[in-house]
This record gives structure tokens, sequence and C-alpha cells, in this order.
């Protein structure tokens, strides 16, 4: 069985902060259920802020009243998507969860084995309105242990192709899997980029050729697995070029107007060339684009 051939009717977990990004997540992930036949967690958390504990603090309202309001975000991001002319996504809703106390923690505790996806906003709101940060977003990367997307303040539909970004790494065979499986679902083209950076200032013609062939096979055995995938993309394509990963992954992606960019967590290391933690970082941080981050330990679509 292919990495994506048995969860496309799972539950996506989705962070609600009322904030404009997590809202484009919410829209982003309905679209992608809507593909998948699957089902929507929808998770918001508020704690307290700090200075409610300190001699003249605000005065907190009742825990009771939080989680109300807390209920009150997340009705008013489902309406805010269906007044933006999409199909209500109430009827994909099957949980609505709202936690007390850390949003990193009350998001990883919603994962569990039927949890396929966790997708959540670039940068969200502050603490004291009790929902999710930047900050969040990137601690929830970094443990979550199915793929998560980050998507902006306005996400692009999913008519546009995947671009993912391909080293020698487990990371990247488990993202390109991923990528393959969610262009064959979607009846998009795959686009697999390899950016070959860190090469000397002095170096001769010949070793320049080697690299370059290296790395178009590289790409092309990417290529081959890549078509294997069942849903198979609709056409598998490759970019290879001498420049840095995260620019060349932005740039492709913008050129060919993609749905998102896909990345392992992990590459192999900035002196050959390959993905680095500090891809991730980049696509993180900037970019127009929504961002799948897949760890090596479960690729699944």
């Amino acid at each position: 069985m292919s990495p994506a051939s048995d969860n496309h009717s799972g539950v996506i977990v989705v962070g609600i902060d009322g904030s404009t990004a997590s809202q484009a997540a919410l829209a982003w992930a309905a679209s992608l259920a809507r593909h998948r036949h699957g089902r929507l967690r929808l998770v918001t958390a508020w704690q307290y802020p700090a200075t409610a504990a300190l001699p003249g603090g605000p005065d907190p309202a009742a825990p009771e009243v939080m989680d109300q309001r807390a209920e009150a975000v997340i009705d008013r991001a489902l309406e805010a998507i269906h007044a933006a002319g999409m199909p209500h996504p109430g009827q994909l809703v099957e949980r609505r969860v709202v936690a007390r106390g850390p949003a990193t923690a009350a998001i990883i505790a919603q994962i569990d084995t039927d949890t396929d996806l966790v997708v959540l906003g670039r940068r969200g709101l502050g603490a004291i309105e009790g929902v999710l940060l930047g900050s969040v977003s990137r601690r929830v990367s970094e443990l979550s242990p199915v793929p998560v997307v980050l998507v902006g303040d306005e996400a692009p539909s999913l008519d546009g192709p995947v671009v993912v970004g391909v080293d020698s790494s487990a990371g990247s065979a488990a993202a390109r899997d991923w990528a393959a499986g969610t262009a064959g679902l979607l009846g998009v083209d795959l686009v697999i980029v390899h950016g070959i950076a860190g090469l000397p200032m002095e170096i001769p013609p010949s070793a320049i050729d080697h690299i370059e062939g290296r790395a178009a096979k590289l790409a092309q055995d990417h290529a081959v697995a890549a078509r294997a995938v069942r849903p198979a993309p609709a056409e598998v394509l490759t970019e290879v070029d001498i420049s840095d990963p995260r620019r060349l992954l932005q740039s492709v992606a913008h050129d060919r107007s993609a749905s998102m960019i896909v990345i392992g967590s992990r590459g192999e290391g900035a002196a050959a060339g390959l993905l680095t933690g500090t891809v991730v970082n980049r696509l993180m941080q900037h970019g127009e684009h929504p961002v799948v981050i897949v760890t090596a330990t479960r690729p699944g679509v």
C-alpha cells in the first residue's frame, strides 16, 4: 500500500484563535477536507495573562465565561468562511474543543490515531486574548507526529500544483510521498525542487557539471518514486538549480501559482546544498504559500 492510499478520510486538527491567519487556515483545511472526505477537529485554547496574578492586574473573568468567549471565536471563524462565499464548513466538523491552558498542549492532545494533519495560522493573536501565537505554530510543528500545515493571512486555492523540496534524507522521502499523494488526490501536478547551495566560490566547471548531474539524478529518482504513489499526480515535473533552496522553493511556488509547499522536517545539511532546519524556519516565517512540514515517522496523507 502506498503512503498516500489509506488516509483520505481522517481528521484534520485546526487551531482557531480569531486571527486572520487562523481563519485562512480553517478555510484551507475545509477545502482539503472536502476533497478527502475528511473531518475537522477545531481547537481553541485560552489562559489568563500572567499579569492577572499581579497586584493591580486585570480582574479575570470566570472560567465559564472564558469558555463561552472561546466558543464564540470558533463560531465567528465558521461564519466568516461562509460569508466569504464558501460552503459552511460546519457539516465537516467532527468535534469542537475548548481547552484551558497553553495552546500547544491543547493542539498536541487532539492528535490521535485518526489524525492525518494539523493546520494552523502562521501567526496568531496575543495570549491575552487566550489564543494561538506564532511560537505555538513553531512548537507544534516540532512536536507533531503528523504533518503540520502553516497558513498565512491568505491561502491560495487547491487548484495549483504541489511543490515539494527534496534532498536525499528520510524526511525528504516522506515529504515527497505526502506531496505526491496529495497532488494525486487534488488532480494537480507535482513539482519536485532541489536547490544546490553552499558551493565554494572557486570551483572548476567540470566539478560543477558533476554536481549538477548528481542533483538532476536525485530529482529524477524522486520523480520515479512519486509517480508510483497512488493516487498519482497529474504530472511530475522537476526543477534543479544552483540556488539557495529557501529562495528556490519560494520562487518556483510563486511562478507556478502553487497551492502549497511541502518540506521534510529535517534534511541532510547545507554543505551539500540540501534541505536543513533553516529552510523550514525560513518558509515558516515568510512566503505567500501554505507550508506543509512532514516528519519522517508518519508520512501519510
